[in-house]
């Protein structure tokens, strides 16, 4: 079914006025001359100078770092430095699921409707098992820190349940966040890098053990598979 002109163009508008804004901004974090290994500090002392709205300053970033794609770790690391693993556990997980449910909702409303109008033999086929295994997918990915934001703008674009795959990602996340958090305290809690060693180390086993689990060779074995156009 075709597109209403009207709802077109506000998804060029919207495109539009997200490129222009992400170009503003390199222009000028190239022009201020700020080194990308400065950012973190310079986020601890945005977020420092809220005081007691820091932690709210903190997901608000989250949000915004969605249309500009500052790492999440960055952010995980400012806050579990700040306020210790407990709030940086909660600050993380609030923030990241933001993010990561803004990227999947602008995925499917700028891109969704052209994956499925301009699908080949091979995007169908991919669209079909993510849609048919969501769940799985998602978690797959996530555990095996896939590129954060190309999973969440490349869900909303294919054909995944958003609920499925928000389930998906708050445990797939949890793994990884947690690592951080405790990377995070150690810059002030030496302590906290004897417990960020054995959790990198537990991460890194689980992703091994499950890169031959059976539910992973089966959801990803249709890479191997030739396209059936006929079929399509």
């Amino acid at each position: 079914m075709p597109q209403p002109s009207r709802y077109r163009w506000w998804k060029i508008i919207v495109g539009a006025v997200w490129l222009f804004g992400f170009i503003v901004a390199y222009i000028w974090f190239e022009r201020s001359g700020v080194s990308m290994r400065h950012l973190p500090r310079i986020i601890r002392d945005i977020v420092r100078s809220y005081g007691m709205w820091g932690p709210a300053v903190v997901i608000l970033l989250y949000i915004v770092r969605t249309y500009f794609f500052v790492p999440t770790t960055v952010l995980i690391l400012v806050s579990s430095s700040l306020y210790g693993p407990l709030v940086g556990f909660v600050l993380a997980v609030i923030g990241d699921n933001l993010t990561a449910g803004f990227g999947f909702a602008t995925g499917r409303f700028l891109g969704r409707r052209f994956v499925s109008d301009h699908e080949t033999a091979w995007i169908k086929r991919y669209d079909e098992v993510l849609s048919r295994n969501a769940f799985l997918s998602v978690l797959f990915m996530r555990l095996f820190y896939f590129p954060f934001d190309l999973v969440n703008y490349g869900c909303g674009m294919f054909g995944v349940s958003y609920w499925r795959y928000q389930l998906a990602t708050l445990i797939g996340l949890m793994p990884a966040i947690v690592t951080l958090v405790f990377l995070g305290d150690a810059f002030v809690n030496p302590r906290a890098l004897i417990v960020f060693i054995f959790l990198l180390v537990a991460t890194v086993s689980l992703g091994l053990a499950l890169k031959s689990s059976r539910w992973s060779k089966k959801i990803f074995s249709v890479a191997d598979e030739k396209p059936d156009v006929e079929k399509i």
